[in-house]
């Protein structure tokens, strides 16, 4: 079968051109946009991802389960005629777009709103169409910096003098790290649904208030059984999915199990460090599989992706100095008024969305 960019129907700009085949079947012309599913999933129905060149678009192929079936008209296919200018909305990562996602990263990665989440919806909004997973988790290593350098001090202690707590933090990460895999590998897309971070907002505002009713506790994290620090653990896993914050549900458990503030918010961001971190590593290792000549697979280039965990490092050193200072005042159900409200705007309008494309 052969496949051509060509505008579509009513279209007169590049920006509509969507890639269709020369010759369908009789019946089947009908969403020429979709035909695409049967050898391209990850390009399914995606109007404005553009690849540069058709080599590029028959080495992306090439790696479809069902590459036997793409060829092409390399020679004769011609791009519409339209704008000089090619667009890269959906393709690449502009810088613009990277200080945006870094900035709403660092901030919120630690204020207990979900960072995953609002990254997807961003990135929906301003167009980073592709791979969110890569540029997301890049962002959180620049956060883990942040950890890193805010607890320097209770880190060295760690590896010095509470060898327990390393063995409750390795006991906390194993939920996350079964239930982080499993997802990644059979489920990718979840990761990226700004309607599902819509939903999973108002749990977390939910999650939140109900956190904030129980009595403080007065525990160290230091004085958490093993059997504790598995069911704070399991919170971290769900918060795989966007829209769920890792900080919020980690610090509400600890509380809910009688952790004094300071001590649930120092667990919670002790224990990001081998989830986010190991993170960061395979992602590191899959971008430097895919190097290829100007950049990486998804056409971020390096350079960006360093700017990004650079900012979204700073942002959040002074986030999470904030945000423990709140939570010394109590006002941890404060982020549930903007989760809630937040949450069920991002799903109308993704509701929206939905009924006007169909």
């Amino acid at each position: 079968m052969h496949w051509l960019w060509k505008p579509a129907e009513g279209a007169n700009c590049l920006k509509s051109a969507v890639l269709a085949p020369v010759a369908l079947k009789s019946g089947r012309e009908k969403d020429p946009l979709c035909q695409i599913t049967t050898i391209a999933p990850r390009w399914a129905c995606r109007q404005t991802t553009f690849p540069p060149t058709w080599a590029t678009i028959e080495r992306r192929l090439a790696k479809s389960p069902n590459s036997n079936l793409a060829r092409f008209r390399s020679k004769s296919a011609q791009w519409p005629a339209c704008s000089p200018k090619m667009p890269t909305k959906g393709t690449h990562v502009e810088l613009w777009q990277v200080l945006i996602l870094a900035t709403i990263q660092g901030v919120t990665e630690f204020l207990p709103i979900s960072s995953s989440g609002h990254l997807v919806i961003v990135a929906a909004l301003t167009g980073v169409k592709d791979n969110i997973v890569e540029v997301n988790i890049v962002l959180h290593v620049g956060t883990l910096f942040s950890i890193l350098v805010f607890y320097w001090h209770r880190i060295w202690r760690l590896i010095n003098e509470d060898r327990k707590v390393i063995a409750l933090l390795i006991v906390g990460t194993v939920p996350a790290v079964v239930i982080g895999v499993t997802l990644k590998a059979s489920i990718p897309e979840i990761l990226e649904s700004p309607l599902l971070a819509g939903c999973m907002l108002p749990f977390t505002g939910i999650m939140l208030v109900w956190a904030a009713s129980n009595k403080q506790g007065k525990t160290s994290y230091d004085q958490l059984t093993y059997g504790q620090s598995c069911l704070i653990g399991l919170a971290q896993a769900i918060a795989i999915l966007p829209g769920i914050s890792r900080s919020g549900s980690t610090i509400s458990a600890g509380l809910k199990l009688g952790l004094s503030p300071q001590s649930a918010a120092t667990f919670s961001f002790l224990l990001a460090i081998p989830v986010i971190g190991g993170a960061g590593l395979l992602e590191v290792k899959d971008l430097i599989g895919d190097l290829d000549a100007g950049g990486v697979k998804t056409g971020t280039d390096l350079w960006l992706l360093a700017v990004g965990a650079v900012v979204s490092f700073i942002v959040g050193l002074a986030s999470l100095n904030w945000l423990v200072r709140l939570l010394e005042k109590g006002r941890l159900s404060w982020f549930a008024w903007w989760c809630i409200p937040f949450g069920v705007s991002v799903i109308i309008w993704q509701l929206v969305t939905m009924n006007m494309t169909t």
